[in-house]
């Protein structure tokens, strides 16, 4: 039985043609190994391809090249800016007797969630966790409603790992220029958590309005290890390292750079950038289709989604039926129950705690993701052996 895979939200294939890309500055004979910080020919060749792929990801983004910095991961570049700019904050001496204030919603992922927790374990920040619809999206009237002048930054994801609920970042970025305006503040900052969303939508970041936006290279089929982290010009300067070192990276990310990664990176997101719209298109017939024969063949099935959703995940539950991941994988599908980031333990999904499920519901939705290599026939042949596994 031929297994097929349906997490893309949790890991997506390397492209051959990235794969193709970054053979060389994996190749000791080809001379591009070398540490992109040194001054030999070998290194200013790795210096070359490192700013080459800086600037595709900065083209796509239409930014500028100084505004992206490469890290490990997207969970990297999330800690970087939530711990970087509380940082900075209390370096500031005219702040430091003021407790700042954090914003995020109840369904970040948990490289945001874990983060801010954490800061206010350390009584370093207070947190406030904005609360969601039924169907995982913010309310921006509520979000309002908690600006003040000790809030300093908000972290918003732009896709939901889980749901693929879309938040609506560009009402939330044009409340927070509002408020700096009439407050006359640099305070508060945005973030957007984009390591779901940019390999379908169209990352400008002028549009989107959001002062920081995290990538990950792996969902976006690019290698494993490298993420990038888009600071514009004004964010620069209120941010600090959390890895010090040789300066690497405009001095916030110390480190020597992995530069086949970061190459790979940069050749994948251009390629993604050049088909999203038409890869958009085809996986959300892909996603509506496997949706609507769902529900057909079970209509009590729940189908945990917003009307305006990324098309590539659909996270569904089937009641009075137990460990159906598990029994989905027996039957040759890669599916998941909840983020992948759980350290392979079985968590409850955050995310569907804070949409109000019930704790049966929360244990037991499956969530299915597709992606570049998702076909028909393997949605109508998952579809098949879903029925046979709930049936049986």
């Amino acid at each position: 039985m031929k297994r097929l895979y349906f997490d893309y939200a949790a890991t997506t294939p390397l492209d051959d043609g990235v794969r193709k890309i970054m053979r060389p500055y994996l190749n000791r004979k080809k001379g591009l190994f070398g540490n992109a910080s040194s001054l030999h020919r070998e290194g200013q060749r790795a210096h070359g391809a490192l700013e080459r792929a800086r600037f595709l990801v900065a083209r796509s983004l239409t930014a500028s090249q100084d505004d992206i910095f490469f890290t490990a991961s997207a969970t990297e570049a999330n800690n970087l800016v939530i711990r970087g700019v509380l940082k900075k904050y209390f370096r500031d001496a005219e702040k430091c007797n003021t407790i700042p204030t954090i914003v995020i919603s109840d369904v970040e992922h948990s490289s945001v969630r874990e983060t801010v927790a954490d800061l206010e374990r350390d009584g370093s920040a207070r947190i406030v966790r904005l609360g969601v619809s039924a169907d995982g999206v913010v309310d921006v009237d509520q979000f309002k409603s908690i600006l003040d002048s000790n809030v300093i930054l908000i972290s918003i994801m732009w896709v939901n790992n889980e749901t693929g609920a879309l938040q609506p970042i560009r009402a939330i970025a044009d409340v927070i220029k509002d408020f700096r305006k009439k407050s006359g503040s640099t305070y508060p900052f945005f973030h957007c958590d984009g390591a779901q969303a940019a390999v379908l939508f169209d990352p400008n970041v002028v549009g989107l309005g959001v002062d920081g936006l995290t990538l990950s290279s792996h969902k976006m089929y690019g290698p494993l290890g490298v993420g990038a982290l888009f600071l514009n010009h004004q964010l620069h300067q209120h941010i600090a390292p959390l890895i010090t070192g040789g300066g690497q990276e405009g001095g916030l990310r110390s480190g020597t750079v992995n530069v086949a990664g970061v190459v790979g990176f940069g050749k994948a997101f251009e390629k993604c950038f050049h088909i999203q719209k038409k890869e958009n298109k085809r996986l959300l017939s892909l996603s509506n289709y496997f949706i609507d024969r769902l529900l057909d063949a079970f209509p009590f099935a729940i189908v945990h989604s917003s009307l305006l959703r990324s098309p590539h995940i659909v996270n569904f539950f089937i009641p009075d039926i137990q460990d159906l991941a598990m029994r989905l994988d027996g039957a040759g599908l890669a599916v998941s129950s909840g983020s992948a980031c759980s350290g392979r333990r079985a968590l409850r999904s955050q995310t569907l705690v804070a949409m109000g499920c019930d704790e049966i519901e929360v244990k037991e939705s499956v969530r299915f993701s597709f992606g570049r290599y998702t076909t028909q026939k393997e949605v109508d042949e998952a579809l098949k052996r879903i029925i046979m596994t709930v049936r049986n």
